[in-house]
């Protein structure tokens, strides 16, 4: 119940902001995702695998030099016998030196879903830093984004019964090279 308030308000307090500036935009993301660690133990083969990754995200300018992302990824891939999906939902705080480089650090909650001999699904926080170039006036730009998420066997469920699954400690995190624009 606390959780949920303390989300809440936080909620509140981000949209607030967000509603507050000048320069908002919606920006549309698609990047290659390369994982951190890759972690080889469910039947023989790497459960998560390099692969490309969507999103989309609120972003705004407010104080001059600084800026508020919130935003939602999906990232889905297929090896062997292994289906797997990461979905983060995350905030960021972008900081302007100049008004084409920008770079950030922000968290967020990463939900993830594994098919292998039984459907397992987890979540956690992580954490990420971006840099990034805007180029065409602002419009389109590049990211490099370094995340880092770890999930531990206790956080693992089995989706059908809602009990434990035995699942790997895996970090869920990696490399992400992003090219996206801006309404």
């Amino acid at each position: 119940m606390k959780k949920g308030i303390v989300a809440g308000l936080l909620v509140i307090f981000l949209l607030g902001i967000l509603s507050a500036s000048s320069q908002a935009a919606i920006k549309f993301k698609a990047g290659y995702f390369s994982p951190a660690d890759p972690y080889d133990s469910v039947e023989g083969t790497k459960i998560l695998e390099s692969g490309l990754v969507y999103g989309a995200e609120f972003s705004t300018n407010f104080l001059g030099k600084l800026g508020l992302g919130l935003e939602a990824n999906y990232f889905t891939w297929e090896k062997s016998s292994i289906k797997g999906q990461i979905i983060p939902a995350l905030v960021t705080l972008y900081i302007f030196p100049s008004k084409s480089f920008y770079f950030g650090a922000g968290g967020g909650y990463y939900l993830t879903r594994v098919e292998a001999a039984v459907k397992a699904i987890a979540s956690n926080i992580g954490y990420h830093g971006v840099v990034g170039l805007n180029m065409i006036g602002g419009r389109v730009f590049l990211e490099a984004r370094y995340s880092t998420c770890d999930i531990k066997p206790e956080d693992w469920k089995d989706e059908a019964t809602g009990g434990p699954a035995d699942g790997p400690e895996v970090n869920i995190g990696g490399v992400t090279l992003i090219l996206g624009f801006s309404l």
